[in-house]
Order: C-alpha cells, then sequence, then structure tokens
C-alpha cells in the first residue's frame, strides 16, 4: 500500500492483522522508523532481523543465526532468516507487515539489496515451496519505481498494489448516524463536508470529530455550510501549512531546501490544473506519481476517462496561485547557488543582469535567507557594480578615443606607444561588446561597444578583434527577433497591436492590462480589473481599448497619447467576460462570457443592446464581420455560429469541431472564417454558406487562437505546445513554426503591415517577431571559433548545437536562430563535446587531460575537479539514462565519471592509449577499445573488470555493442573486425578480414549483420552472428572511411577517398546509386533519421551535398567556405544539418528551411552591420558611430 499520508493506510493494516490473528495466522508487524534511517547496512539487516524476530517470539534464535552466517552477505543472512528460521520454526502462513517503507530510500545502497531479497524469495516459490507460505506487505510513502534506485537491477515490479481512495459519498453515508443531533440535518452536513474535503478520509473524519465535540447548534444561528467553513477554517486553513499534519507534509515537498529537480515540473503542473485544465491521469509518468504522493492531487475517474485534479478545495485554497508563484519564487537561487559553492565561489556563476534583479526584489524584506544565500547575492550585486563601471569607463574611453583618433589620426598612428594602448582599448571593447551581447535586454549597448571597435580598427588600419562580430551578431539577434515585453507579474493572456502599429496593448493574470511603445518596449500605462484580464482590443481608430476580465466586466478606456482614462463599464454577463472586440467602425462592442452569451454595447456610452446571443456552453470568443454586419462567436458547445451583427438573429452554425471552439474570427474579406480549437486544429469555413474548406492540424496541444494577416493570405495560430504556427490562409498550408516560448502561447496577432507578429504566452512575456515573406526569423552562421571545429552535435531536442574546437573552446549556439550562447574554455584544443540524453549537462574532452562537465544551457562550469586524464582524451560519452560518463584517454586508460558531480567512480586500465569507449545500451556494461590489442568489457556501474577481448594483433580503433547488448565488434589495424560476446567477451565468430586497417564497424537496427569499412578500397557485409560474408565486397577505388546501415537496415551507405559515396542494397550488397558530387575524397556519410536523405562532406572542397537516399538524386550543395567541411550530420528531427569545418575564421552551419533544399543566411560582417544600422530598435550613442552606420542605412544584406 504506497499511498500519500493519513489516506487510511494503517487502519486498513490494523484491521487485517486482526482479522489474521482471529483467523489463527501469525504475522510480524516492522515499523522501519524503529530502525532509523542513519545506521550502517550491518546494523539496518540486523535490526530488522531482531524485530521480525521478536514479533513471532523467536528471539532466541537471532544471535546465534546471525554469527553462524557471519561470512554471508547481508541480504543473503536475511533471506537466509527467513526460510531457515521463521518458516522453520513457524507452521503455516506468515505474513511481515513492514510499515514507514520510505524511510529506508535514505539509505540507497540497503533499499536496493532489501527489495532485491524480497524479489529474490518471490521468484524462489516455484523451486522451493516453502517460501509459498510467506507474505509481505509494504506500506509508506513512495512510489513502486524510487524502491530500486540502482537501473542495472531488475526494477521492483512484483507484488500486487492495493489502491486507497477516498470515500464516495456512499461510503461516507456510514458516518450521518454520528452526525445526528448536532441542531442540522445530518445530510446537509456531511455534504457541506464533502464540499470542503471530496472524500479525504482523514479531513472528512477531522471535520466530523469537531462538529460532534462542538455538539448541537442551533440551526438558525447559523447554517450548515456557515458552520463547515468555520471548522474548515479553524483547522485548516489559519496555519494548516505549519501545523495540519497533510498540509504541512505536501508543505515541505517543496520546501527551499528540497533539491528534487522534478519541483518546478510539479509546480507548471498544478498551476495548470488550479487553472481547470483537464489533465489526462498517466499512471507511468513519474512527476503525476511524484505529485500524487504529497496528497495535493488525485485521481478521478468520468465517463470521458481518467483526469488528475487537485485533491480537494482545502488543498486549493491553502496551495493556491499565490502560494505557487511563492515556492516559483523560492527556487530562483537554487541551483545557481549550488553551482556556485560547488565551484569554489567563482565568480563566472554569480547571478547577472536580469535574473539578479529578481533575485533582489525576491530577497528584499525576507527575513529566512541562509548566510550563503546572502553571500551569493552580496558577490553578485558587487560584481554587476564593477561590470557597470568597467563598462561605463569603457565606453567613455572608447568613444573618446574615437574622437580623439578621428583628429589625430596621422600623429596616433606614428607613436608606437599611442598605438598600442589603442590597441589594447579596441580590444577590451571588443570583448566588451561580446559579453554584453550574450545577456539579453542588452542589445543595444553590445551594437554601440561593437561599431566603436570597427570605427577604432578602421582609424587604426587594424584588423577588426572577432569578438566585435560577435558582439554586432548578438547584439541584432537580442533587438530584432526577440523582444520581451516584460512587466506583468504573472501570465500574458493576450497582445494586440494598435491599428497604427505604435503601441501594443496586453492582457494579464495580474489584474491589470498594459499598454506598450511598440518599437521601444517601453510600458505607457497600467489599466486595472479586480480580477484576470482575459483579452484587450484596440478601438479602430486607436483612441479607445476595451478589456474583458474575470471580474465579470468589460471596460472602455481612453487614450490621448499619454495617459488611459476609464470611460465606462460594461456590466451585465453572469459570469466571466472572455473577450471583447470593436465593430469596424467603433460604433459597438461585443463581448463573450461563460454565462454562455455574448452581448452587444454601444461603443462610446457602453450601453447593453439587446437581445443576449446564446450558446449551451461558455461562449469564449465573438468578433465582428470587417463589415460589421455579421458576428462569429466561438462556444464550449463545440460550434461557432454567426448572427447579424445588427438584430442579434442567428444566421448558420459552424460544426465538426470535436472540443471547444476557443476563437473565431473573420478573414479581412469577409469571405472566410477561421476557429481554432481544444481539438488541437484550426479551420478555415466559408463565411456565407459555413462550409469547411481547410482543418490546419499539426499542433500538440489545443489552439488557442486563430487569425488571419491583414491581407488575409496568411493565417497565424498559438497553441498550448509552446509554440505559434504560420499557415496559408487559403490553401491551409503550413508555412513555418515560431518557436520560442517556455509556456502556452495563448495569443497571436498580426502588425496592421502584417511584417510582425506578436505572442503572448504564460511565461509572462509577449514577444515581438519580424516577417519578410520567406521566413519569420533569420538564422545565423555561427561564427566564433578561431580555429578548426573538431565536432558539432545537437542537443537531444535539437534546439542547441555544441560545438568543439582546436581554439581551446567549445560553445553552445542556438540551434536555430545561430547565435552563440556560453563558451565552455579548456587550455588546449577540444577534441569532442556530447549532450545528455536529457540535454541538461555538456561533456567536453580536450587535450588539456580533462573532460569537464557543463550545464547545457547556461554554459556554467558544473564540475570541479574536471574529469583528469595525465594525457590527452580522444572520447566522451554519457551512460544511456545520463547519470555517469565514460572518458577514454591516450593515458592508457577510460575513466567512469559521475555525470552530476563530476566525481571519480572507476579507473579503467588498458597498456596502450585507449581510443574509445562506449556503454550496452542499457547502461550495465562498458567496453573500451585501446592500442595494446584489445577490447575490455566493464562493469557500468563499478568498473570492475567483467572480460577481455584477446585476439587482433593491432590497435582496436573502435568497439561497440549490438543493439541488444548480447555481442560487440571490434575494428582493427590488423586488418579484422571481431564479433564476441557482449558478457562473457568470448570470440563467437572467425575473423571477419580485410586486406587493409579496418576503420569502422557497426551493427544493423536489428543486430542481424554487420558492415565494415577497410583500407582495402572495400566496405564488406557479414552475418551479424556467424560472421559469414553475406555479399561480395562493396568496391570503391580508394580508402573506404565509414559504412553506415539505413534506420530501418534496408541499405548501406559507404564514403571514400576514391571521390565517391555509394549506396548499397543492405542485405544483397548490391550496388543502387553513385553519390559523385565532390571534388576530392568523401569524408563521412550519414543517413536522415527517417532514412530519406544522405549527407556526405568532403574531405578537401568545403562543401556538404544532400542527396535522395532512394534515387542517389543531388538534392543540395551546401558551399561552404574555401576549406574542408569535415563532417555533417542531420538534427534529430532531420529538418536541418550541422557541418563542421576547418577554416581559421571560425565554422560554419548550413541549415535547410525544407527537405531537400540549403539556404545559407547571412555570414558576412557587412550583412550583420546593415542589419544593424536600419533597426528601429538601435541608434548609434555617438554622432562618430551614426556617421559610421550612414554607410550601410538603407541597404539590403
Amino acid at each position: 500500500m504506497l499511498a500519500p499520508r493519513q489516506i487510511g493506510k494503517t487502519s486498513l493494516a490494523l484491521k487485517t492483522r486482526e482479522k489474521l490473528r482471529r483467523s489463527g495466522i501469525r504475522y510480524a508487524a516492522v515499523d522501519l522508523n524503529e530502525i532509523g534511517g542513519h545506521v550502517t547496512a550491518e546494523t539496518w539487516f540486523y535490526s530488522l532481523v531482531t524485530c521480525v524476530a521478536g514479533e513471532l517470539g523467536l528471539e532466541e534464535h537471532v544471535e546465534s543465526f546471525w554469527e553462524a552466517h557471519a561470512k554471508e552477505s547481508l541480504p543473503s543472512r536475511w533471506t537466509h532468516f527467513c526460510r531457515n528460521t521463521v518458516l522453520q520454526e513457524v507452521a503455516g502462513p506468515v505474513v511481515i507487515f513492514i510499515d514507514e517503507i520510505d524511510t529506508i530510500l535514505s539509505v540507497p545502497t540497503v533499499a536496493d539489496d532489501f527489495f532485491a531479497s524480497l524479489r529474490a524469495m518471490h521468484e524462489k516459490r516455484e523451486e522451493d515451496p516453502v517460501f509459498k507460505r510467506l507474505s509481505f506487505c509494504l506500506l509508506g510513502v513512495a512510489a513502486p519505481r524510487e524502491l530500486m534506485k540502482d537501473e542495472a537491477r531488475t526494477p521492483f515490479n512484483i507484488g500486487l498494489s492495493i489502491p486507497l481512495e477516498d470515500f464516495t459519498p456512499a461510503e461516507a453515508e456510514r458516518l450521518l448516524p454520528g452526525l445526528a443531533g448536532l441542531g442540522h440535518a445530518p445530510r446537509a452536513l456531511l455534504e457541506a463536508i464533502l464540499a470542503w474535503t471530496d472524500g479525504h478520509p482523514y479531513m472528512t473524519l477531522r471535520i466530523a470529530h469537531a462538529l460532534v465535540r462542538e455538539g448541537e447548534v442551533p440551526p438558525q444561528t447559523l447554517p450548515p455550510q456557515a458552520r463547515v467553513e468555520g471548522w474548515v477554517q479553524r483547522l485548516f486553513l489559519e496555519n494548516g501549512r505549519q501545523e495540519e499534519p497533510n498540509l504541512r507534509y505536501a508543505e515541505d515537498r517543496f520546501s527551499r531546501g528540497q533539491q528534487n529537480e522534478r519541483i518546478p515540473r510539479m509546480l507548471s503542473l498544478y498551476r495548470r490544473l488550479l487553472a481547470g485544465e483537464a489533465i489526462a491521469a498517466v499512471g507511468s509518468d513519474p512527476i503525476q506519481q511524484e505529485f500524487r504522493l504529497t496528497g495535493m492531487v488525485t485521481e478521478r475517474r468520468d465517463a470521458s476517462g481518467r483526469w488528475l485534479r487537485v485533491r480537494n478545495r482545502i488543498f486549493a485554497t491553502v496551495f493556491d496561485e499565490a502560494w505557487v508563484r511563492t515556492r516559483e519564487a523560492d527556487r530562483l537561487l537554487t541551483q545557481p547557488l549550488e553551482q556556485w559553492l560547488e565551484q569554489d565561489r567563482t565568480q563566472d556563476l554569480l547571478l547577472r543582469g536580469e535574473v539578479l534583479e529578481q533575485a533582489r526584489k525576491w530577497a528584499r524584506h525576507r527575513e529566512d535567507l541562509t548566510q550563503e544565500e546572502r553571500e551569493f547575492l552580496d558577490a553578485s550585486q558587487d560584481s554587476a557594480a564593477k561590470d557597470r563601471t568597467r563598462r561605463a569607463i569603457l565606453t567613455v574611453l572608447a568613444s573618446a578615443l574615437v574622437v580623439l583618433m578621428g583628429m589625430v589620426g596621422v600623429l596616433a598612428k606614428k607613436n608606437q606607444e599611442v598605438q598600442q594602448s589603442s590597441t589594447l582599448l579596441m580590444q577590451e571593447t571588443a570583448r566588451l561588446a561580446a559579453a554584453l551581447g550574450r545577456h539579453q535586454g542588452d542589445g543595444a549597448d553590445a551594437l554601440g561597444a561593437a561599431l566603436s571597435t570597427l570605427v577604432m580598427a578602421e582609424q587604426l588600419q587594424a584588423p577588426a578583434p572577432p569578438e566585435a562580430f560577435s558582439g554586432i551578431m548578438l547584439g541584432v539577434s537580442d533587438l530584432k527577433y526577440s523582444s520581451p515585453l516584460k512587466g506583468h507579474e504573472n501570465g500574458v493572456q493576450s497582445a494586440a497591436f494598435s491599428p497604427d502599429g505604435s503601441l501594443i496593448v496586453t492582457a494579464s493574470d495580474d489584474q491589470t492590462a498594459l499598454l506598450w511603445d511598440s518599437h521601444s518596449g517601453q510600458p505607457l500605462a497600467t489599466l486595472k480589473h479586480e480580477r484576470s484580464v482575459l483579452s484587450a482590443a484596440f478601438s479602430p481608430d486607436g483612441t479607445r481599448i476595451v478589456t474583458a476580465s474575470d471580474d465579470q466586466t468589460a471596460r472602455i478606456w481612453g487614450w490621448d497619447g499619454h495617459s488611459a482614462q476609464l470611460l465606462a463599464t460594461l456590466q451585465g454577463h453572469e459570469n466571466s467576460v472572455q473577450s471583447a472586440a470593436f465593430s469596424p467602425d467603433g460604433s459597438l462592442i461585443i463581448t463573450a462570457s461563460s454565462d454562455g452569451s455574448a452581448r452587444r454595447w454601444d461603443g462610446h456610452s457602453g450601453q447593453f443592446l439587446a437581445p443576449p446571443l446564446r450558446h449551451e456552453g461558455d461562449v469564449w470568443s465573438a468578433a465582428f464581420s470587417p463589415d460589421g454586419a455579421r458576428i462569429v462567436t466561438a462556444s464550449e458547445d463545440q460550434t461557432a455560429r454567426i448572427w447579424d451583427g445588427r438584430s442579434g438573429q442567428p444566421l448558420a452554425t459552424l460544426q465538426g469541431h470535436l472540443d471547444d471552439v476557443r476563437r473565431a474570427t473573420f478573414s479581412p474579406d469577409g469571405a472566410r472564417i477561421v476557429t481554432a480549437s481544444d481539438d488541437q486544429t484550426a479551420r478555415i469555413w466559408d463565411s456565407r454558406s459555413g462550409q469547411l474548406l481547410s482543418t490546419l492540424a499539426g499542433h500538440q496541444g489545443p489552439v488557442w487562437s486563430a487569425a488571419f494577416s491583414p491581407d488575409g493570405a496568411r493565417i497565424v495560430t498559438a497553441s498550448e505546445d509552446q509554440t505559434a504556427r504560420l499557415w496559408d490562409g487559403r490553401s491551409g498550408q503550413r508555412l513555418t513554426l515560431l518557436q520560442g516560448h517556455r509556456d502556452s502561447v495563448l495569443s497571436a496577432a498580426f502588425s496592421p503591415d502584417g511584417t510582425r507578429i506578436v505572442t503572448a504566452s504564460d511565461d509572462q512575456t509577449a514577444r515581438i517577431w519580424g516577417w519578410d515573406g520567406h521566413s519569420v526569423q533569420l538564422l545565423a552562421t555561427l561564427q566564433g571559433h578561431r580555429k578548426m571545429v573538431r565536432s558539432a552535435a545537437f542537443s537531444p531536442d535539437g534546439l542547441r548545437i555544441v560545438t568543439a574546437s582546436k581554439d581551446g573552446t567549445a560553445r553552445i549556439w542556438d540551434g536555430r536562430s545561430g547565435p552563440f550562447l556560453a563558451t565552455l574554455e579548456h587550455e588546449a584544443p577540444v577534441w569532442s563535446a556530447a549532450f545528455s540524453p536529457d540535454g541538461s549537462l555538456i561533456v567536453t574532452a580536450s587535450k588539456d587531460h580533462t573532460a569537464r562537465i557543463w550545464d547545457g544551457r547556461s554554459g556554467q562550469l558544473l564540475a570541479l575537479p574536471a574529469l583528469q586524464h595525465e594525457r590527452p582524451i580522444q572520447s566522451v560519452t554519457f551512460s544511456p539514462e545520463g547519470s555517469r560518463i565514460v572518458t577514454a584517454s591516450e593515458d592508457h586508460t577510460a575513466r567512469l565519471w559521475d555525470g552530476r558531480s563530476g566525481q571519480l567512480l572507476a579507473t579503467l586500465k588498458h597498456e596502450g592509449s585507449v581510443w574509445s569507449a562506449a556503454f550496452s545500451q542499457d547502461g550495465a556494461r562498458i567496453v573500451t577499445a585501446s592500442s595494446d590489442g584489445m577490447a575490455r568489457i566493464w562493469d557500468g556501474r563499478s568498473g570492475q573488470p567483467l572480460a577481455t577481448l584477446q585476439g587482433h594483433q593491432g590497435t582496436v580503433r573502435s568497439a561497440a555493442f549490438s543493439p541488444d547488448g548480447a555481442r560487440l565488434i571490434t575494428a582493427s589495424s590488423d586488418g579484422t573486425a571481431r564479433i564476441w560476446n557482449g558478457h562473457s567477451g568470448q570470440l563467437l565468430a572467425p575473423p571477419l578480414r580485410h586486406e587493409g586497417d579496418v576503420w569502422s564497424a557497426a551493427f544493423s537496427p536489428d543486430g542481424t549483420r554487420i558492415v565494415t569499412a577497410s583500407d582495402d578500397q572495400t566496405a564488406r557485409l557479414w552475418d551479424g552472428l556467424s560472421g559469414q560474408p553475406l555479399s561480395p565486397p562493396l568496391k570503391h577505388g580508394d580508402v573506404v572511411w565509414s559504412a553506415a546501415f539505413s534506420p530501418d537496415g534496408t541499405r548501406i551507405v559507404t564514403a571514400s577517398s576514391d571521390g565517391t559515396a555509394r549506396i548499397w542494397d543492405g542485405r544483397s550488397g548490391q550496388a543502387l546509386s553513385t553519390l559523385q558530387e565532390h571534388t576530392g575524397p568523401v569524408w563521412s556519410a550519414a543517413f536522415s533519421p527517417d532514412g530519406t536523405r544522405i549527407v556526405t562532406t568532403g574531405q578537401d572542397d568545403p562543401t556538404a551535398c544532400i542527396w535522395d537516399s532512394h534515387s542517389g538524386q543531388l538534392l543540395a550543395k551546401l558551399q561552404g567556405p574555401p576549406d574542408d567541411v569535415r563532417n555533417a550530420v542531420f538534427s534529430p528531427d532531420g529538418s536541418r544539418v550541422v557541418t563542421t569545418s576547418s577554416p581559421e575564421d571560425g565554422s560554419r552551419v548550413v541549415t535547410p528551411g525544407h527537405p531537400g533544399t540549403a539556404r545559407l543566411w547571412i555570414a558576412s560582417l557587412e550583412g550583420w552591420l546593415i542589419e544593424a544600422c536600419n533597426l528601429p530598435q538601435f541608434t548609434p550613442p555617438t554622432e562618430e558611430l551614426r556617421a559610421f552606420c550612414n554607410r550601410y542605412k538603407g541597404r539590403t544584406p
């Protein structure tokens, strides 16, 4: 019985034990709290044996048994005690109750051994029937998946789960006799109790007992609901989080001291539940499992399915929206503080910019800050003050130098001391520009510093530092592509442009609408309601704004260009007003309400115009046609309806959606209507006939809004899936995706000229996006490395790229828009970099003999000391679940590390350089390949050697497990590949022989075949079990560097120095196509994730080519810089290609916009300068910089 506290586990156990006693069945009841969690493993198991023995009257056997079995392991002693003492001395069935099972989880090694022993006894029942007499009953607050921490062991998935449900109304009726004689009808009291508790056993009984103790109360003095509410207030609401056990337990699970990475996701889930969102209950979801154990949420069933719900009204009242915001804020310092302390309080991990400002506001007037939190904030503020001083000094010096050198340029050039000082200042200003560019909101300052650098470089006749380019690129990206409007204190429900595009109005759950300048992003006015503001819209002339609110009113506001005044309040709706909009001539307003109606009002006076426009459910939105003659409403009843705009008479019903219709709006010409629905689609309809024209499918969550562009040619939709999408307004074809918000996108709207889109999100921001008719944002070349880029890899979600370079750094880049996000510095070339499976960490391997762990998003160094070797590290990889890292080094070792702390777990020794190390699919084993001629298998957790694969006569270049982990394939310079048992290391087949070095070997996806690539100008196909050749050699005219199977295993692609890549049948080995376009050796070839395309890279030419994998037809040639492109891989979704190259000035990334096409984006300094100098958001701060920018004004990059 694993369930939340005080739901009745102990009561049920007591009654069960009493029933067993009456039936003559022996039992032992053990409370693990009596043993404690801070003891040694031996003390714990000995105490468990003592407790069981005491309950069964077997105390005299304990000492002798323990001494007699002293040489056995502790789990073995416990198992033998149950078998040879308990079951030997007690006749008949025995039941052992173990309560407070969750206390053992604080001792993971004991927990794993204990639960493994229970599994062992369970599995021995068939071979040793005596065990069938023994049963265990486990009670506690834990999820079954939590019981076994060691993922290499079989999960604890045995036994029968006993669900304990809340009281149903019928079950609660058993309390009616006890509620009699209290002055009110017992049923009325019970209904009032259940309205608060929803059947929670403890809370229901607690209130009932309080009423009984209170005794009779004359019914005329207090109604039953108020009487019960008074007790709820006293028992649970006043100080419940501190005093009431259920509420205190839940509160403690979310306290600031809890180091639980799931808490942010649990809070996000809870916020959605509080808002009334229907979320399906998924029993296997670990977030939901853990959340249920807090007691705050539960599963409820109805005719439509199983749903997650807030446990009851008491929990919803105590843990309300304000509590969620407080808990989220409480975690503001948790992770950054931990990293700062772990890294010996390094300066690099201090808070900066907006995050620091948020932390300062949060900490103000708090009395519960720890000493470490105070020191962290103080250090951050001191550092920020120094940064501001340094920035100001550099800006003044740079500006002064620009002016001075313009006046005495010749003198400066002749004076060596002035020249050197000026160069140093230029370099420092360039570094400042790049640093500012990485801080959101500092884009204008970054551009100012970067332009100063370029002017100085020009006057000094010196090359501009590369950081100046970074400052311009990042500054433009900050100002142009993601301009958050920040000021609301809660989710933003909607956002809209004024008719002339100069203003934006946003509506928020913080009970306000805010008016903004659309170019500067500055707030201009605050429009207040008493509850959440759900929508806001401008009148056609831009002088009025109408807001709709949860407070059951809409309000009309006047805007005179300087201030906003309340003109009228529209009262009459009986529930939340979901939306409000003006008619095209501004004379009318239409409101939509959760009271099941829409209403028309005079647009100036606010007078109601009858009749109401009624639906059979909540009305979510209402809008006028462009001529004002018709109105369209969208409703919970799964329909949209068209009405006469003057009389209010119904004209047509749009039926077809499968869930709530959230929004409906006319096209600019009035001929079409677009609707947005919870069924994850938007639909286009003929506005006269009501006929369905097109369905816009693709969102992964409810679609909250849909709007036409001003010319009606496009539609933008906003969805809970955190994206907005752009569609063709007539055909319904998807054009592009607007991605970047961190929570539901609630609305999206075009600017009057159709060139911009504003989105509003639950992440408390609104964002402005540019639309140029082809793409929604410009992607950028990843410019920044100063030497060869060794590797590049996408994060698992495809949103970031990490590159490793000979310049001693790895860099994190935005995976879609290109700007680099962070630099990860080593003291020597970085050979490789990889994301952890969940994308939260990056591990880098370097020639400086270290591997280092970094935060996957911020780029902050997480683990010190670094993952240290004595020689360069050749490879690094995470275990499949991300908890461990294995590195391979030329220092003759591979090393196993903790994936979070960086702690060394084990050293795996060879007699020569270790070239590769890889985990098995289940993470339980590691295989290493070495120049000592051997591969070795190791335990994936302890690092203990399991087997040595001996037989190669040369360097083992690579080793890899088969997909099921049962076999291994190694490739060697001795001209062979070999198949081995993946557990014992036994050679399973004769060597797979080539006439030259074997460079690579890989299993097919089903493990039945192997393909090898060799110096002998062939690739060869082999049986994955016997090692027998399956086809003639796959011949090239030179060295074959790589060979890989397609994802479905039906084809093979090879890359060769003969200048071709070739596609072969994956079973017969028959040649299917030759891919010939490169001007030199083909270095690599890889399939896209769906197998439809192949990307190849040339060894000497600066290109990557994309090919149709079936026909071999060239689809696109991605021309890079005049240096070799070393490698190319598809992103996880196959929509992009990342290429790595070795130009001196950095790497390039080429991204295709659609399958089979490629596009090069701005990669030149001149192009970025044109972008910067034409930004309306940026004004150069000095006359000299304005003159410099004038060269680029009005030009197109």
